[in-house]
């Protein structure tokens, strides 16, 4: 049975700090695209009143069933345009619900990552551009190679050194063996299965972003794919259960789940109780 981990409002006290029993049942409700009733809740402390749903991702979503086809698709190299057509929806609701999708997998993929105890992480990048060929960019891809983990994947101007410099941060941040440039290779695999499973890397101006942010955002939704969701390659699980950061993989509708704006406090993927993160 699920539990509320804290009251979902921030201006409440129980949400920093929840105390045990701080909430008490409210009745339910039902609604067309759910089989059962939703439960409801109110808070000792200030009175409101929440539901199960105010702790999911697709809290306020029209059509929430399609959400984890809009991910297969995007994450297996399927354009906007195309995923629209198959699902029948407009592009305009693919846009939206491919920006929230990978957001919430952004931070799904920040919350569970913990210090990798001195790994030794590879360098690779690739070449692309957003807008006009002539707005070229470059894509640091960090991979702990025994897993296949992709700890980062971002874009930046072609002559530019920050996206490079903000991807190895983020290697050093979990303690992986990154301060030297030596300590890093060239990862052709990776760049491979980039360009085949993001449709925005491949050199066609269909598909090509129009701004960097959404090509950003498009590599953390296949990097979030694929750490947790995708099999590995020859590997038992997926890289993320490899590295023991999940017990195994997830589907796609678990990785969809439990809303991850609240850093490691956000309920675990694999509970369905509600437990957090941390």
């Amino acid at each position: 049975m699920f539990r509320p981990p804290r009251c979902p409002y921030r201006t409440c006290s129980q949400h920093h700090r929840p105390e045990r029993g701080f909430c008490v049942r409210h009745g339910s409700y039902r609604v067309r695209c759910r089989s059962r009733p939703i439960p409801r809740f109110r808070c000792r402390t200030c009175r409101r009143t929440f539901s199960r749903q105010s702790f999911r991702a697709d809290f306020g979503d029209k059509l929430p069933h399609v959400n984890t086809r809009v991910l297969e698709s995007l994450a297996s190299g399927i354009g906007l345009r195309q995923t629209a057509r198959n699902l029948g929806l407009s592009v305009e609701a693919t846009q939206r619900k491919f920006r929230k999708i990978a957001r919430h997998l952004r931070r799904l993929q920040v919350n569970l990552q913990r210090p990798l105890g001195g790994a030794r992480l590879e360098l690779g990048e690739l070449a692309t551009w957003a807008g006009r060929r002539s707005n070229a960019l470059r894509v640091p891809f960090l991979v702990e190679p025994e897993s296949g983990y992709l700890v980062w994947a971002e874009s930046s101007p072609a002559e530019s050194e920050a996206g490079v410099r903000r991807t190895l941060e983020r290697g050093a941040r979990l303690g992986a063996h990154c301060a030297r440039k030596g300590a890093f290779h060239v990862t052709g695999p990776v760049q491979a299965a980039a360009r085949d499973s993001v449709a925005r890397l491949r050199k066609h101006p269909g598909l090509a972003s129009k701004q960097r942010r959404y090509l950003d955002l498009a590599l953390q939704l296949w990097v979030a794919h694929r750490n947790l969701v995708r099999q590995g390659d020859g590997r038992r699980d997926a890289p993320a259960a490899n590295l023991g950061l999940v017990a195994r993989r997830l589907s796609p509708s678990e990785a969809l789940g439990w809303r991850q704006d609240w850093g490691r406090a956000s309920c675990h993927p694999l509970s369905r109780r509600g437990v957090p993160i941390a």
